[in-house]
Protein backbone atom coordinates (compact mmCIF):
# COMPACT_ATOMS: atom_id res chain seq x y z
CA UNK A 1 0.00 0.00 0.00
CA UNK A 2 2.55 2.83 0.72
CA UNK A 3 4.16 2.06 -2.65
CA UNK A 4 1.20 2.84 -4.15
CA UNK A 5 0.65 5.59 -2.32
CA UNK A 6 3.64 6.87 -3.20
CA UNK A 7 3.90 6.38 -6.96
CA UNK A 8 0.49 7.98 -7.07
CA UNK A 9 1.31 11.28 -5.28
CA UNK A 10 4.99 11.39 -7.99
CA UNK A 11 2.49 10.84 -10.58
CA UNK A 12 0.84 13.55 -9.36
CA UNK A 13 3.49 16.18 -8.71
CA UNK A 14 5.06 15.28 -11.90
CA UNK A 15 1.19 16.63 -13.88
CA UNK A 16 1.00 19.58 -11.83
CA UNK A 17 5.10 19.90 -12.87
CA UNK A 18 4.08 20.00 -16.33
CA UNK A 19 1.08 21.86 -16.57
CA UNK A 20 2.82 24.46 -14.32
CA UNK A 21 5.67 24.91 -17.12
CA UNK A 22 2.97 25.03 -19.71
CA UNK A 23 1.11 28.39 -18.23
CA UNK A 24 4.74 30.01 -17.66
CA UNK A 25 4.94 29.54 -21.69
CA UNK A 26 1.55 30.63 -22.32
CA UNK A 27 2.18 34.12 -19.97
CA UNK A 28 5.63 34.65 -22.39
CA UNK A 29 3.64 34.36 -25.35
CA UNK A 30 1.18 36.82 -24.15
CA UNK A 31 3.39 39.26 -22.65
CA UNK A 32 5.52 39.51 -25.97
CA UNK A 33 2.47 39.71 -27.90
CA UNK A 34 0.94 42.34 -25.37
CA UNK A 35 3.52 44.23 -23.52
CA UNK A 36 2.77 46.32 -20.25
CA UNK A 37 2.79 49.98 -20.23
CA UNK A 38 3.95 51.62 -17.64
CA UNK A 39 3.49 55.55 -16.50
CA UNK A 40 5.60 57.38 -14.20
CA UNK A 41 4.87 60.87 -12.75
CA UNK A 42 7.07 62.75 -10.96
CA UNK A 43 5.65 66.13 -8.57
CA UNK A 44 7.25 69.29 -7.71
CA UNK A 45 5.86 68.73 -3.94
CA UNK A 46 4.53 65.77 -2.27
CA UNK A 47 1.27 67.80 -0.83
CA UNK A 48 -0.72 70.59 -2.38
CA UNK A 49 -3.06 73.58 -1.16
CA UNK A 50 -5.77 74.64 -2.79
CA UNK A 51 -5.06 77.12 -5.94
CA UNK A 52 -1.26 76.23 -6.05
CA UNK A 53 0.00 74.92 -9.43
CA UNK A 54 1.04 71.73 -9.75
CA UNK A 55 4.11 70.61 -11.87
CA UNK A 56 5.20 67.15 -12.64
CA UNK A 57 6.62 65.46 -15.44
CA UNK A 58 5.14 61.87 -17.38
CA UNK A 59 7.51 59.14 -18.35
CA UNK A 60 5.20 56.39 -20.15
CA UNK A 61 7.54 52.75 -20.63
CA UNK A 62 6.36 50.23 -23.35
CA UNK A 63 8.05 47.01 -21.76
CA UNK A 64 11.32 48.18 -20.50
CA UNK A 65 12.03 50.91 -23.38
CA UNK A 66 10.74 54.60 -22.75
CA UNK A 67 8.14 55.51 -25.78
CA UNK A 68 9.07 57.86 -28.07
Amino acid sequence: MPKKFFVFTLFVLLVQAAGAQKLDSLFEVQFKADPQEKVYVHFDKSHYNPGETIWFKAYLFTGNQPSV
